[in-house]
């Protein structure tokens, strides 16, 4: 297999400009966070306590009703707990 582009920039002693060094996509690995009120942290703190708890034993927490445990129950499809930390299954199902 011949690399024409590449042997005529060698042959000719041009520099290599048509190889970009920056990302474009960068910006979709950017993970950014915002800040809380109290309130909303222990409400998510005791969100992914339950759903930690169901995902490690099967069970839920006995406090919730029946509705309830029903949407932790359709809510953990979409995670998994690995070596004791919860993650968020994508749509690939990874």
């Amino acid at each position: 297999m011949q690399h024409t582009v590449t042997d005529y920039l060698r042959e000719s002693g041009e520099a290599g400009d048509g190889v970009r060094d920056e990302f474009p996509d960068a910006e979709l690995f950017r993970i950014t966070t915002e800040p809380a009120n109290d309130s909303t942290v222990a409400e998510k703190d005791k969100w992914l306590t339950d759903m930690h708890q169901f995902l490690s034993t099967g069970l839920p927490p006995d406090k919730m009703d029946r509705d309830e445990r029903r949407q932790l129950a359709v809510r953990s499809r979409h995670f998994c707990l690995i070596q004791d930390t919860l993650y968020y299954k994508g749509a690939d199902g990874i």
